[in-house]
């Protein structure tokens, strides 16, 4: 850590330094909390649709192309879910250690900003599943299975 004076080339003191990690790790936890909402969102929406809309099921059964076009999509959007949920995980251990290194603050004191090593999976495992639910009935669909 470099001392506090005029040639320093970041000349925060630590408790801002502190504060500032504090603050970060608060807008990853807002932002994972709410990807997983909105994404849980939409793809209840797609289930509702697809279940709600006999022309949607027709369609699938009827065009092969948009039934692949549908899982591509459905695949690519929870692919890059999952590289953004791993991105902010990991960018909050590596801030939640920049803390550690601070020793401005006991750990003990901020540690609820702690994440078990389960975190990515509670945030990917109702999207996966969901993903898995959707891609089946859109199968099910185009094989023309669905009431």
């Amino acid at each position: 850590m470099l001392p506090l004076n005029a040639t320093a080339k970041y000349p925060a003191t630590n408790k801002e330094r502190f504060d500032q990690c504090i603050a970060m790790l608060k807008a990853y936890y807002d932002a994972l909390e709410d990807r997983l909402a909105k994404t849980v969102a939409w793809y209840v929406l797609i289930v509702g649709w697809l279940i709600t809309s006999k022309d949607t099921r027709n369609s699938l059964a009827t065009n092969k192309a948009l039934l692949v076009l549908a899982i591509a999509s459905l695949l690519i959007m929870t692919g890059a879910y999952s590289l953004n949920i791993r991105r902010w995980v990991s960018r909050w251990r590596q801030i939640r250690g920049y803390l550690d290194e601070l020793g401005y603050v006991e750990p003990r004191f901020y540690a609820r900003f702690d994440l078990p090593d389960w975190t990515v999976l509670v945030y990917m495992s109702p999207v996966v599943l969901l993903c898995a639910f959707i891609i089946a009935f859109l199968i099910l669909a185009a094989r023309g299975a669905t009431p």
